[in-house]
């Protein structure tokens, strides 16, 4: 992959949870770093749940090695937001990482 390929500016997020005014703990979701990105959609599946039909879009997306990336933390890109679910680092080149991700549902951002 060249360089030039990374032309998609996302944003890392990472969870600190924190409590509300009853005490309750409550996600919050910061803004860790901003980075260059390749965000392809690799496969979009509709199905109906409970009465609601439900969208489930999953991207992988590429970017330069970080060494903090974990399951769980969250990619912001444009208006959606992604929860990663994989880090398939490149453990020949070390440069790059993939990341399986899936797009987060408005209600999953509300949650």
């Amino acid at each position: 992959m060249r360089a030039g390929e990374l032309n998609q500016r996302v944003s890392l997020l990472r969870n600190e949870p924190d409590s509300d005014a009853a005490n309750d703990l409550v996600d919050n979701w910061v803004s860790v770093s901003d980075h260059w990105a390749s965000v392809r959609y690799v496969s979009g599946l509709a199905t109906i749940r409970a009465g609601g039909e439900l969208s489930i879009v999953k991207a992988s997306i590429r970017m330069r090695m970080i060494r903090t990336l974990g399951a769980g933390m969250r990619i912001r890109h444009a208006a959606d937001v992604y929860t990663i679910e994989a880090v398939l680092p490149d453990k020949t080149g070390r440069i790059y990482v993939d990341l399986v991700c899936r797009r987060l549902m408005p209600r999953e951002l509300t949650e």
